[in-house]
């Protein structure tokens, strides 16, 4: 019944004035297709959409900065050599000889192990397993188990690419190496991930003396050899940092090299043939 507004008195007492035209205006529609979001928030697809993204670029710096860690490592493993190397020549300042292959692990004559004697010029400590000699460790090296991550030249050449093994090469003059700016000293040892070597040389009670004897190169096999057998094959590790691996040379500079120059005889030939 139509509600007459000016009216003071009703003659249904109880009931109620409806509008005329109906249910309300806001009964009459219908809820939205698309709900919007709350002011300030975010839908569901742009959630989704935003973590794609971040998933997408986290995906593409991952690799850059994998690259740039090995490179700082690359280039630590780089200054420990070159550290090596100023202390190769105050030792050969002191005793005008450098230290080949050494088999006693003592200094005898010369029978000279070279993590022995280059000791002294990083730290007065002593028999720690040159744990307070870092510059002896590379930080690529995946095997904690050696203290002693670089491998020296001990091998004997008597004539271009011939190379003997008895007797070993020991410690020589200076001047007895003929070109020193292109003669490899040292380079990266072995990964030795079957921990073949390292159950050799950490035998026993390993002290600094006795592992000093087991990092250097006498045989042609340790530098060309088969590289994934460590016992009687190859003993240098060609791809250290990626692509190659870091390398001394006698004259006290260091380079990068890759597989097929450190696998060269003739880079570690010292040309002394007169022995």
């Amino acid at each position: 019944m139509p509600c007459n507004p000016g009216s003071t008195k009703s003659s249904h007492p109880t009931s109620t004035c409806l509008p005329v035209d109906g249910p309300s205006e806001g009964r009459r529609r219908s809820a939205p297709a698309h709900p919007r979001p709350l002011a300030g928030g975010f839908t569901l697809i742009e959630l989704l959409v935003v973590i794609s993204i971040i998933a997408l670029l986290i995906g593409l710096l991952l690799p850059a900065l994998s690259k740039a860690r090995e490179a700082s490592r690359r280039a630590n493993c780089l200054s420990n050599q070159r550290q090596i190397g100023m202390a190769m020549h105050a030792y050969i300042e002191a005793w005008d000889v450098i230290p080949r292959e050494a088999s006693t692990p003592r200094v005898d004559g010369t029978d000279i192990p070279w993590p022995l004697v280059f000791r002294p010029y990083f730290t007065s400590k002593r028999d720690d397993l040159y744990e307070s000699v870092p510059v002896y460790r590379c930080p690529s090296h995946p095997n904690e188990r050696h203290r002693i991550h670089y491998i020296i030249n001990a091998l004997n050449f008597i004539d271009r690419r011939t190379v003997t093994t008895s007797p070993r090469q020991q410690a020589v003059r200076s001047n007895l190496f003929f070109n020193p700016s292109a003669t490899l000293y040292m380079t990266e040892y072995t990964d030795d991930r079957d921990n073949v070597l390292a159950n050799n040389n950490y035998s026993g009670n390993p002290t600094d003396a006795s592992i000093s004897i087991w990092y250097d190169a006498w045989s042609p096999a340790h530098i060309e050899g088969e590289p994934d057998n460590p016992l009687s094959g190859r003993r240098i590790e060609t791809a250290r940092h990626e692509r190659g691996s870091n390398a001394l040379y006698v004259d006290g500079h260091v380079e990068f090299l890759t597989d097929a120059d450190l696998t060269d005889l003739d880079n570690w030939d010292d040309l002394n043939y007169s022995r």
